[in-house]
């Protein structure tokens, strides 16, 4: 019959480890929808990640919905891929080349169990089978299987399909979901928390940074990589690459640079000449088009005169004989009663007078005239000049007649452009420069004269420059490295050791724990009973809540639920803990910073841990708990906790009638009344002091 029941003994051990898994493949299991789901705690190959969940029990997850898409890539490392459960098993060899934007259908695709896809997420141009450049040469295969037949989901929960490729990792890897229809159970052994300094220089870590803006995302899986090194020989983690940017807010105010130019100006003079006339008098009319005022800048006589005399009259004014000596704007020569007579002489307007008289504000759109009156007595000549200035103005725009020419050409007129300049490091938002103007109306008046001179304005916009220098988003003191054509940076440093020649990486400051315990219950080592004596003393454990480098989170080995299903790699002390916390045997003290790691001048915390104090049966518990409130006695610290017994002293100071045992009543198989329960603590605490009394006797003796 032994024979029989070790038989089968044997059997249910080795089924047991037949269905459980080497949790050290995994991170965290996370439930859902009745199923539960792992990320692998390293990146591998397809084949690879699929043997590895069907040796463990599971298989690669299959997103049958957008919901259980969108719960999957909650599992995926921010930046990174991961598998999942479709593949293309025929390896189409339908492919798509580089650059042609070219796309194909899914058709080709089947989930691991072989059935057609009921749910797709595909990113844009996905699945495109592509087949990059060299991996074909010269006809020839380099790679091996040629194309794009594994997919993978981005942290986005959208999907891509992947393969292998010449020049690139290969075969490709990526981290992986993997699927388990029942809750898994670990057969691994105890992980530990030691680490070397050796197994850290020159890593880095997805859950530590020393940035202190940076939000660290647990629920996704720890990733422990190799830093690497740019052209540069920088090292920086490639994990959660950021790409570096200026900062905005970083504007100063700018300084300018004066620069003198020349404004080319268009123009035509149409000029109106006489030979030598005898004895005549009459108006004169020049005739012009004009197809846009607003391109017209000038329009003035450069010249005007006669012999004997003349009159210019504003443009576009019919004027008629009786309005001919009253309506004029210049009278050469000038006559104060408006009479005239033959001088003898040619007579002619001065520059001065004919530069102030602008006569651009009579003319119109479409057809244009000056009229003019001249007089010669005996013989003389009559003579004018008029200068047109503007765009799209040439002698086709100018009526032919008698005595008139027409000519054109190009003048140049002195003007200022400002460049605005900046500090090194900043570029002008509003650079200023050379506005290019038509006219002077496009000048900004920066000597106060009244005539534009300049442009743009001399006086640079206020905060004109923006800081160029790229930085981390995060950390601006971080140096940013040139990576996959960009300048990057990442919020994990590497680690590379400590200040000292000696110094640790890594520093353990789980040491106060269990310092304060008293284990000696009055004897000493020589056998003899004389030292302290403590009643209901307890014992200090401690347990890890969480761990960077192991990535332990969600309360980590002190979750005691996660420790019995075997969710996560504990030691055997932590485990003991676990079921001591299911008996109601311990009191959580306090949660401490247990390790750290030195980054340069600064300390990050990578695992906290939590103390507790434990006792040899429920009553000690409560009694510690209450008694303490009652005389006043503390806990210590999460750090140092304090899981003394009480002494003699203290023990004595004890009100039992006021201690609330319902927790311990409620514990037991039968019911008990509380004014039972509390008649049996004051005999307990009778027996007690009978035994305390007998101990004394014998110190005396």
């Amino acid at each position: 019959m032994n024979q029989i029941l070790k038989i089968i003994l044997f059997f249910s051990c080795f089924f047991s480890y037949l269905y459980s898994i080497d949790c050290h493949f995994f991170g965290e299991f996370q439930y859902y929808g009745g199923h539960y789901y792992a990320t692998t705690a390293k990146r591998m190959s397809f084949e690879e990640a699929k043997t590895l969940a069907k040796r463990n029990g599971g298989y690669l997850a299959i997103p049958n919905n957008a919901q259980e898409n969108q719960f999957l890539s909650t599992l995926v490392p921010r930046g990174q891929y991961a598998w999942i459960g479709i593949h293309d098993p025929n390896f189409t060899q339908n492919h798509c080349l580089p650059d042609r934007g070219c796309h194909f259908s899914d058709t080709r695709f089947r989930d691991i169990n072989n059935k057609p896809l009921g749910y797709s997420n595909w990113a844009t141009n996905q699945p495109d089978n592509l087949l990059k450049e060299y991996d074909v040469i010269e006809g020839k295969e380099v790679i091996s299987p040629l194309g794009e037949h594994w997919v993978a989901m981005a942290f986005n929960g959208q999907w891509a399909d992947m393969g292998n490729h010449a020049g690139e990792e290969n075969p490709k890897k990526e981290y992986a979901l993997v699927e388990f229809d029942t809750q898994p159970v670990c057969h691994s052994a105890p992980q530990t928390d030691i680490f070397n300094d050796g197994d850290l220089l020159g890593k880095c870590n997805s859950w530590i940074s020393d940035d202190a803006n940076y939000p660290i995302d647990e629920s996704k899986g720890v990733q422990n990589l190799s830093c690497l090194k740019d052209p540069k020989g920088t090292s920086f983690c490639p994990i959660n690459l950021t790409e570096c940017r200026v900062d905005n807010g970083d504007k100063v105010n700018g300084g300018v640079r004066k620069i003198k130019a020349k404004m080319q100006k268009r123009y035509i003079d149409i000029t109106y000449s006489t030979g030598r006339i005898y004895w005549y008098s009459g108006f004169v009319d020049i005739k012009f088009n004009i197809n846009d005022i607003r391109t017209i800048t000038s329009f003035k006589a450069t010249a005007f005169g006669a012999d004997d005399w003349a009159i210019l009259y504003p443009p576009n004014r019919a004027i008629t004989d009786s309005q001919r000596d009253k309506q004029g704007l210049l009278y050469v020569p000038y006559n104060s009663n408006g009479r005239f007579w033959e001088t003898a002489r040619y007579n002619g307007a001065i520059a001065e007078a004919l530069n102030r008289l602008e006569l651009r504000g009579h003319l119109r759109n479409g057809r244009n005239f000056i009229r003019m009156f001249f007089s010669t007595w005996d013989g003389g000549s009559w003579y004018a000049i008029f200068r047109i200035i503007g765009e799209g103005i040439s002698c086709a725009n100018v009526t032919p007649q008698w005595g008139q020419t027409c000519s054109s050409g190009f003048l140049y007129e002195d003007y200022n452009y400002y460049e605005y300049t900046c500090p090194s490091g900043y570029s002008a938002i509003n650079k200023g420069g050379n506005c290019h103007p038509k006219s002077i109306r496009d000048l900004v008046d920066t000597n106060g004269d009244g005539i534009g001179d300049s442009c743009p304005n001399s006086t640079p916009p206020p905060l004109n420059c923006q800081g160029t220098t790229k930085f981390l988003p995060f950390n601006k003191d971080r140096a940013c490295v040139q990576y996959d054509g960009k300048l990057q940076c990442s919020p994990h440093p590497c680690f590379a050791g400590g200040s000292g020649g000696n110094a640790s990486l890594v520093e353990n400051i789980n040491k106060n724990v269990g310092v304060n315990d008293s284990t000696n219950n009055g004897w000493r080592e020589d056998g003899s009973c004389g030292g302290q004596l403590l009643v209901f003393n307890g014992k200090s454990h401690s347990c890890r809540s969480s761990d960077k480098l192991l990535g332990l989170s969600g309360g980590g080995c002190c979750n005691k639920n996660k420790v019995f299903l075997g969710l996560v790699s504990c030691k055997e002390n932590e485990k003991n803990l676990a079921k001591l916390n299911q008996q109601s045997l311990c009191k959580e003290i306090g949660e401490y910073c247990s390790k750290r790691i030195k980054l340069g001048f600064a300390k990050v915390c990578i695992q906290k841990s939590k103390s507790h104090c434990c006792f040899n049966s429920l009553l000690a518990r409560i009694f510690n708990e209450q008694g303490r409130q009652q005389i006043g006695k503390g806990w210590g610290s999460g750090e140092s906790p304090n899981c003394s017994g009480f002494t003699t002293e203290e023990f004595q100071k004890l009100d039992f009638s006021k201690m609330d045992l319902s927790e311990f009543t409620n514990s037991l198989n039968f019911r008990v009344n509380d004014s039972f329960a509390k008649g049996q603590a004051e005999k307990i605490k009778d027996r007690v002091q009978q035994s305390i009394h007998t101990i004394n006797s014998m110190k005396a003796n």
